[in-house]
């Protein structure tokens, strides 16, 4: 697999709340790593004009000589004209927020769950009061599908920017031969991650401990241990897999309290192992 081209640029969603400021904090950080640029996404009504405001906003978060941030009005329904920039203009990240374990608020509502869905490129949801640490500590859960080890991909790309550990997390399997499935997987990625020096460590789910589905389980042990970054896969909404995204994505993202999300779709995983980019060369 190669690199899929992009802009190298984060897409930012903005109506100038805090939680979409709070995203655009994340956003920064990320930027400042990669050396990549930044566009404010702000979607106005008919009567609105917010062009003053979103450039201040862009002035006054710039970083000279690291990051470059674009500014970009656009009219129409949320969350298909989130995905229609993303899409034709082939960026890197979407980086959004949203509320606490509330709900989907402010300028994302009820679109985030379709963004979600419909992104081919990752999307980072960030908690409205969740700042950013750096992500040091990554929780990656792992399955028996082969959609869930594309993502290891970019925890590799992650790992090695911000010098962080993988906690690779997957579940006890009833059946002999389904653990012996999850355990070739684990070993496959485990081998990966050390070949391209990444730390990482392993936890098996107990059922008594993590009664619900992997993701959900993900969450809570992120929330335990105090992980800054839990990073799942997306799946087509036409697939039905253990961990259906597409009836679940709004219940996975909204029962994190404080940890950020980063959704990756398999079908646009963007870096790979030995890419020029991704090895930053």
């Amino acid at each position: 697999m190669t690199k899929i081209n992009t802009n190298n640029t984060i897409l930012v969603p903005i109506d100038f709340s805090e939680i979409s400021l709070n995203a655009l904090k994340h956003a920064l950080e990320v930027a400042k790593k990669y050396q990549h640029d930044i566009t404010l996404l702000h979607i106005e009504g008919k009567t609105e004009n917010a062009d003053n405001e979103l450039i201040a906003l862009a002035k006054s978060n710039s970083v000279a000589g690291s990051v470059r941030i674009n500014t970009l009005m656009k009219e129409g329904k949320v969350a298909e004209t989130i995905h229609n920039v993303a899409e034709n203009d082939h960026y890197e990240m979407i980086a959004m927020g949203s509320h606490g374990a509330s709900g989907w608020k402010s300028l994302m509502g009820s679109n985030a769950s379709k963004v979600l869905k419909s992104a081919t490129c990752p999307v980072m949801v960030v908690k409205e009061n969740t700042p950013f640490t750096a992500y040091k500590n990554i929780v990656m859960p792992i399955d028996l599908s082969i959609e869930s080890k594309q993502k290891v991909n970019w925890a590799i790309h992650l790992a090695q920017k911000f010098d962080a550990t993988i906690h690779i997390i997957y579940e006890e399997q009833s059946d002999e031969y389904l653990q012996i499935g999850i355990k070739g997987n684990i070993n496959q990625v485990a081998d990966v991650l050390k070949d391209n020096n990444v730390k990482y460590d392993l936890h098996q789910m107990d059922k008594k401990t993590y009664p619900g589905k992997l993701y959900e389980d993900a969450l809570q042990y992120a929330d335990a241990t105090q992980a800054d970054l839990v990073l799942v896969v997306s799946h087509p909404e036409d697939k039905i897999l253990d961990y259906v995204f597409n009836s679940e994505a709004e219940k996975i993202v909204n029962k994190s309290k404080r940890v950020t999300v980063m959704v990756v779709n398999p079908s646009q995983i963007g870096y790979t192992v030995g890419s020029p980019t991704f090895t930053g060369e």
